[in-house]
């Protein structure tokens, strides 16, 4: 809503604390490597919801990332072996 540099200053005190809730702002901004990223870190520290969210269609474009063969490794999916 044009509050971009206050956006900026929240950003900075929550980044590396709330992977989950960043990977949702990042959705929402579709930023979809950003969201990817979250998800890793997500699956790094072996949060449940990590797994839960990324097959869901939210998340479709990050699936279409770059990063995504990365994730679905990491998570033992059929075919990333």
């Amino acid at each position: 809503m044009g509050e971009e540099e206050r956006v900026k200053e929240l950003l900075a005190r929550l980044t590396g604390t709330a992977a989950g809730g960043m990977l949702v702002y990042h959705l929402l901004r579709s930023e979809f490597d950003a969201a990817a990223e979250d998800l890793e870190k997500e699956l790094d520290l072996r949060l449940p919801a990590g797994v839960l969210i990324s097959l869901t269609p939210v998340m479709k474009p990050v699936r279409q990332t770059a990063r995504w063969a990365k994730i679905a490794k990491m998570m033992n999916l059929p075919g990333t072996n």
